[in-house]
């Protein structure tokens, strides 16, 4: 079934018409982190099959459970099969809705990190310039495929989840318009969920997760420091490395003498091993 649309902000003398078209769709990654992580990459992945000159994409952020949520920062950039075609462009925060009758956003303020939140991302880079237009494509899903966006953001130290999911702006929801600008038309939309899990550092400082520090937990250290070996991520406490003994986000020489002194001097490993989930990395 299809409605003529005309009057559009962008050219108000074009008729388009709005349809839906298969496989065009809008996955947002799920993931779980630990409590208080901070610089959470989630994936939103992309799919359409006409060439794309505007693309208008409104997310919600809402709590499921109360108090966790987003939490000090929060931004979405525009990458993958993006760049060269519309990129960053067009991102904007918002924290207030109106009472509307369809709940709407209408408000370009910063998030206040209550939930709900709401952050959009538009461009119409091909309106004008044909060539600017998003080639036909699929970004994947994850964790194999690339994602065309990226919501960046810390989170609350409250266990939970909290949902990405669709919204609507000005009355508008999620949107595709082709390259002919004839067609408007919704994308299919899976919305993501984000678990946050206690921080559990039981293998902190103690690569080998054996329950003990000795000459083999020496000996993982030197070899991620010096010898490039891949780190064992230490998961449930949210770091990079079971290795990073001094909490500074990264695997040095000032680790594996921290380790020495634990392990061969006798230093008391309270007062060397930081507290794993006290101070975490970002990205984690």
């Amino acid at each position: 079934m299809r409605r003529m649309l005309c009057a559009i902000p962008v050219a108000a003398s074009l008729c388009l018409v709005r349809t839906a078209l298969a496989a065009n769709a809008v996955y947002v990654e799920s993931k779980t982190v630990v409590a208080g992580a901070l610089g959470v990459d989630v994936g939103i992945y992309l799919s359409n099959i006409p060439p794309l000159a505007i693309m208008h994409l409104p997310f919600e952020i809402r709590a499921v459970t109360p108090g966790s949520f987003i939490a000090d920062t929060i931004s979405l950039t525009g990458t993958g099969r993006l760049t060269g075609y519309f990129g960053d462009a067009g991102t904007t925060l918002y924290y207030a809705q109106p009472d509307d009758s369809l709940g709407c956003w209408v408000v370009t303020e910063p998030p206040d990190f209550a939930s709900p939140d709401m952050v959009r991302y538009y461009s119409g880079g091909g309106m004008f310039q044909r060539d600017r237009c998003l080639p036909s494509g699929s970004d994947g899903l994850p964790p194999t495929g690339t994602p065309s966006l990226v919501l960046h953001f810390n989170v609350t130290d409250v266990p939970g989840t909290f949902e990405i999911d669709s919204t609507c702006v000005w009355h508008d929801g999620p949107e595709f318009v082709d390259c002919m600008l004839s067609y408007i038309f919704p994308p299919s939309f899976t919305k993501g969920v984000i678990t946050i899990v206690p921080c559990a550092c039981a293998c902190h400082g103690d690569p080998e997760c054996d329950g003990r520090r000795d000459v083999l937990d020496i000996l993982a250290m030197v070899g991620e420091t010096f010898r490039r070996w891949t780190p064992v991520e230490d998961v449930d406490c949210g770091r990079g490395s079971r290795a990073d003994i001094n909490c500074d986000c990264r695997v040095d020489v000032a680790d594996v003498v921290g380790m020495i002194d634990v392990v061969v001097r006798g230093e008391d490993g309270a007062t060397v091993i930081c507290d794993g989930c006290s101070n975490q990395c970002p990205g984690r």
